[in-house]
């Protein structure tokens, strides 16, 4: 079974979209982000992300509470991490987000919230370019 790290700063949208994940077969690892106090994670320190070693796939919301609080590891530092890390991550966005990254060979974007059919449609579509490029 694939491991799709679920990184979102909303407990809702995580019990939401890690539900649908998991219905459709998928190992789903929950993270919130950067927290309080400093807002920094891992990642941001390291350019690497224990979470994401086992994951297949990252699933990222771009708004993060970083990015609401304006401090410590923003959600592009967080897809930049990933990338680093060679994942192939989902970004979720929406038109307030300040930074939109570009869809590319790793990286598929998606509007926040994404539908269950979309959400589940770009983590089947990533994994199937992570395994050609394997």
């Amino acid at each position: 079974m694939e491991t799709v790290l679920l990184v979102d700063d909303d407990q809702d949208e995580r019990e939401l979209l890690g539900g649908w994940l998991e219905q459709a077969g998928y190992v789903v690892e929950a993270c919130p982000g950067p927290l309080e106090p400093d807002y920094v994670c891992v990642g941001g320190r390291t350019m690497t992300c224990p979470l994401a070693a086992g994951a297949d796939v990252v699933v990222l919301d771009m708004q993060l509470g970083s990015d609401a609080a304006m401090e410590g590891t923003p959600g592009w530092h967080v897809l930049v991490t990933y990338v680093a890390m060679r994942k192939p991550v989902v970004a979720l966005v929406s038109g307030e987000d300040p930074v939109h990254p570009r869809p590319d060979d790793q990286v598929t974007v998606l509007g926040r919230p994404p539908g269950e059919q979309e959400l589940l449609a770009a983590v089947h579509a990533a994994l199937g370019r992570r395994q050609e490029t394997a």
